[in-house]
């Protein structure tokens, strides 16, 4: 069964004390996840590792927990997708709006048209 150990070890960088926690597998070899600074913050590893197992098989053993939760994941799933699709028609919408502004700006040319005021084209003499 796999689990996690915490040990105190010396630093390979410095001489201070640091706790290590090891990933130990089911065949026995171990493996460093990471080191930290205080026993409580290795401790507290150490747990969260240990439950994410916990849940991994969990989800493998129970097939009415493995439909709830696959359930719940496309649920999630869907609602960021809706909610990055929205957020697409937004910019899209703002940036229409700012394009539109911006030409309507850059048309008005003070006052100033294609035509001279009395009423002639400027590319066509009357």
């Amino acid at each position: 069964m796999e689990s996690y150990a915490v040990e105190k070890e010396k630093s390979p960088y410095t001489n201070d004390p640091v706790w290590a926690v090891y990933h130990v597998r089911a065949d026995g070899t171990r493996g460093l996840m990471e080191r930290y600074l205080t026993e409580q913050q290795a401790q507290y590893m150490q747990s969260y590792w240990t439950d994410v197992l916990r849940e991994r098989e969990r989800y493998r053993s129970d097939p009415t927990y493995r439909q709830e939760r696959d359930a719940a994941d496309a649920a999630e799933a869907a609602r960021q997708r809706r909610g990055e699709f929205a957020g697409k028609i937004g910019l899209a919408v703002v940036g229409s709006v700012l394009l539109g502004f911006l030409i309507w700006a850059g048309g008005q040319n003070d006052g100033h048209s294609q035509y001279d005021d009395d009423g002639c084209s400027v590319y066509w003499r009357c």
